[in-house]
């Protein structure tokens, strides 16, 4: 079992992810922007990250660069979802990259090896 964190501000798609996670067998943390994602992860270990791109307060891109800045994160896998093409060339790159709306097989696929 895992600790997945789930940041999304779209509240029907935060409790979908919650859901999806909770049925895969892994604990979930929740989290409506990027500020919030730090404020917990400060808190909770974290196995894996799944994170909205366009947020308010802090987008996903900006999580990612604060997560890759704390060496105590280093290990700490990511999944970055957007409506909006995602760049892929950002830096630091996230592990993986979903395109919304999602195939949820597809996304189930992705956390299960990624949080094993």
């Amino acid at each position: 079992m895992a600790n997945v964190l789930v940041v999304e501000d779209e509240a029907s798609l935060l409790e979908l992810l919650s859901e999806v996670v909770k049925d895969l067998g892994h604990k979930v943390l929740c989290a409506s922007n990027g500020q919030e994602a730090l404020a917990i992860l400060e808190l909770e270990p974290t196995d894996l990250v799944i994170s909205d791109v366009m947020m308010p307060v802090m987008n996903g891109y900006t999580l990612l660069e604060q997560i890759n800045l704390r060496p105590h994160w280093n290990k700490i896998l990511t999944i970055l979802i957007s409506a909006a093409p995602i760049d892929r060339n950002h830096k630091p790159p996230a592990n993986a990259y979903v395109s919304k709306p999602y195939n949820l097989n597809l996304l189930e696929d992705l956390i299960q090896n990624l949080a094993n």
